[in-house]
């Protein structure tokens, strides 16, 4: 999760993008910094996965440096991560976890790879706003880095993200 500074600057803005181009939809999202797809997972499998991921989370904090923002296929607007060792290879371990104990392959990223980022506008963002809504996040630069001291496991309740368990870091 990104410090309090770094939230509240990327709440500020994507509310800014709500009022000026009705796009609500992230407004249901709490800022975050990805590290895996969503995934079902049925729940009496929950606690093995927090006890998973607590298994392989035994980095130092990492520390988390925003570049600018970017974009995947004119759907998604994000801020990029400047790449990590720490945090790349976090990310692989959960995902072959993920892949070999719970048979999780859902995520897919092509060609490009993993690519760490913080999503500003995801859902609901029209094909004919989206230069405009991308030319506005540009004039709004946010730079605030944080150290990651946490990883927080999210689960999609009544329709909404929730923070479902937190995982410090060792």
């Amino acid at each position: 999760m990104p410090n309090n500074e770094l939230c509240k600057q990327l709440l500020e803005l994507q509310q800014q993008i709500s009022f000026q181009f009705g796009v609500k939809e992230q407004l249901k999202i709490i800022p975050h910094l990805t590290l895996h797809a969503p995934f079902l997972l049925a729940q009496f499998k929950e606690f093995q996965l927090i006890e998973t991921i607590k298994s392989i989370v035994t980095y130092q904090p990492i520390q988390i440096n925003p570049r600018q923002a970017s974009y995947f296929q004119k759907r998604v607007i994000y801020l990029a991560i400047q790449n990590n060792t720490h945090l790349m290879a976090l990310q692989k371990q959960i995902t072959l976890q993920l892949k070999t104990q719970f048979q999780v392959f859902t995520q897919s990223y092509n060609s490009r790879g993993y690519v760490p980022h913080i999503s500003i506008v995801s859902r609901g963002l029209k094909p004919a706003l989206f230069n405009q809504v991308l030319n506005l996040v540009n004039q709004k630069p946010i730079h605030c880095s944080y150290t990651a001291s946490e990883l927080t496991l999210f689960k999609l309740i009544n329709d909404r993200w929730t923070e479902f368990e937190k995982i410090k870091f060792i």
